[in-house]
């Protein structure tokens, strides 16, 4: 998961501080950690963003340096 604006993405600084969110999906509502990414992720997470929106508009945004820096692990939180 990264920000589309970088360190500057409202829900970024927010998680930064804040790291437990709840993801919803299928009418679950799951509680999740988000961490920092190990930078060794990032061409794997650039390809899927290639994958998802090919390599034009959004796909441009979410490979930068800096959407790059926001990437986020996301992990099931002990309840």
């Amino acid at each position: 998961m990264r920000s589309y604006r970088g360190p500057a993405g409202g829900w970024y600084r927010h998680i930064i501080n804040h790291p437990y969110a709840h993801m919803t999906g299928s009418g679950i509502d799951h509680r999740v950690l988000l961490e920092p990414a190990d930078s060794s992720t990032r061409e794997a997470v650039d390809d899927a963003y290639r994958t998802k929106y090919g390599r034009s508009g959004p796909a441009v945004a979410m490979i930068s340096d800096a959407a790059a820096a926001t990437t986020m692990r996301m992990t099931p939180a002990d309840s």
